[in-house]
């Protein structure tokens, strides 16, 4: 194509060419993409291959089950395992809904398992036909709302519209929902031929688990849910470890906006581990704790630990309760060894309308009157294309611990005009002397600060 689908490159992109740990962050992702299953004993182990067959019992590698539609009838029971082959592409139209005490893993060798809310590879000729528009394509779309779509294995991504009049530029497209059609523009002719790959996120959720407990997830590739990859609410024991999660969210919330995040733990969670992931390109929030209800939102014994988490709108967001709400309880909060780089450069901070909610570490300046050993200590915040941090220091709210961070910074690409360092501060940087000044405004005892 001439034009990249309003996206920048995700690895070599002028804007974003140089950042402070790209190293670090190239050796934490192939520790991640390469890391070893190991989900301990367990009662029974179901194993899912898309080379077996929904008739077997799935109780042995050699006897696998085929389809999601089959482990979501399985008789689980607390200690028992479901097991995806390595090397595949699990494709759903349907969200996955994990059983409390159960396991989620891979077995076999490659690439990690892969489950896609994007039903098929759309880069079909057939399955596209020519709309009377200029550079307009239709392809039938009976699904839910097409909140992300990609090309050539996630190189470049589509623009979503409100109406097919605005259906114009390359990328841009238009579900219309109702009557089961997407439109999209392609100067290149038609969108089958032109692309190799087109994936299409229709899945609003693909991991689910609302009042479940114990249940450990390893090893997964979650990708193209057009809401949520992991979504979470009222849980506790929740072990999530060595998953790639990317290229979630978009979907049209309320006709105003668009959200959608990565892993998030709603309301309610208790002694939850994130821990060796890369989660990557999410509309919204990449990894969050968020929420409120009648009763108070209790957030306790979280950790998140040498995690990889880049190119999305909120890399880490936390929030709770609120007006109207009662006070909520946060106690415990671990936010270890993360690189937590490149927030505001993903199609969401390109495309999202409300540039000034983007923060790499994103608390939205609320203080909470039970806060309780909440620590954020040697991290790497790697170059942000918005605020760096929005949320209040140490000095402002009581049980909130920052410290031995390291803070690398740049000069930013113009998009945003919301890129105080500090949110609050009324401090922008354009230098090291800045960059310093602004830093210390959050945190005494950082380990390093420089300018790029």
């Amino acid at each position: 194509m001439s034009d990249l689908f309003n996206v920048v490159d995700s690895n070599n992109g002028d804007l974003i060419a140089c950042s402070g740990a790209i190293q670090e962050a190239d050796t934490l992702r192939a520790s991640i993409l390469t890391a070893d299953d190991y989900l301990g004993k367990r009662r029974i182990k179901y194993y899912v291959s898309p080379n077996g067959d929904d008739d077997n019992d799935g109780k042995s590698p050699e006897k696998p089950i085929r389809t999601l539609g089959k482990v979501r009838m399985l008789p689980l029971r607390s200690g028992d395992a479901v097991l995806f082959e390595r090397g595949s592409v699990f494709r759903t139209d349907d969200t996955v809904y994990l059983r409390g005490g159960v396991a989620y893993g891979a077995y076999g060798t490659g690439a990690k398992p892969a489950i896609y809310g994007s039903i098929l590879n759309y880069a079909d000729a057939k399955l596209w036909t020519k709309n009377d528009r200029l550079n307009v394509w239709c392809l039938s779309l009976p699904y839910g709302e097409a909140g992300v779509i990609t090309f050539d294995c996630d190189s470049s991504v589509g623009f979503a519209k409100r109406s097919i009049d605005e259906v114009k530029s390359d990328g841009d497209y238009y579900h219309d929902v109702k009557n089961g059609v997407l439109y999209l523009c392609c100067r290149s002719g038609n969108p089958g031929e032109a692309f190799t790959d087109i994936e299409i996120g229709t899945t609003a959720d693909l991991l689910f688990a609302q009042n479940v407990n114990d249940v450990v997830i390893d090893n997964l590739c979650l990708k193209y849910g057009s809401i949520f990859a992991m979504n979470f609410g009222n849980n506790k024991e929740i072990a999530i470890s060595n998953c790639e999660i990317a290229w979630c969210g978009g979907a049209d919330y309320n006709g105003k906006i668009r959200y959608g995040n990565g892993i998030q733990f709603w309301y309610r969670c208790e002694q939850a581990v994130v821990r060796n992931c890369w989660i990557h390109q999410i509309f919204d929030a990449a990894l969050t704790f968020q929420g409120s209800g009648c009763d108070a939102a209790i957030f306790k014994d979280i950790t998140f630990e040498n995690n990889l988490i880049e190119y999305s709108s909120m890399n880490f967001e936390f929030w709770a309760g609120g007006e109207g709400h009662p006070e909520p309880v946060i106690h415990n909060i671990l936010v270890r060894e993360n690189i937590i780089r490149l927030s505001g450069y993903g199609w969401g901070g390109i495309q999202r309308p409300d540039k000034g909610d983007q923060a790499a570490i994103l608390g939205w300046n609320r203080s909470y009157q039970d806060m309780q050993n909440f620590v954020i200590e040697n991290n790497i915040l790697d170059c942000a294309d918005c605020n760096l941090i929005f949320t209040y220091s140490p000095e402002q709210q009581s049980g909130l611990i920052v410290r031995e961070n390291t803070y690398f910074q740049k000069k930013t690409s113009g998009i945003n005009s919301f890129v105080e360092i500090v949110r609050g501060s009324g401090l922008y940087a354009n230098n090291q002397e800045e960059l310093e000044q602004a830093i210390l405004t959050f945190e005494t005892s950082p380990k390093q600060i420089r300018w790029l």
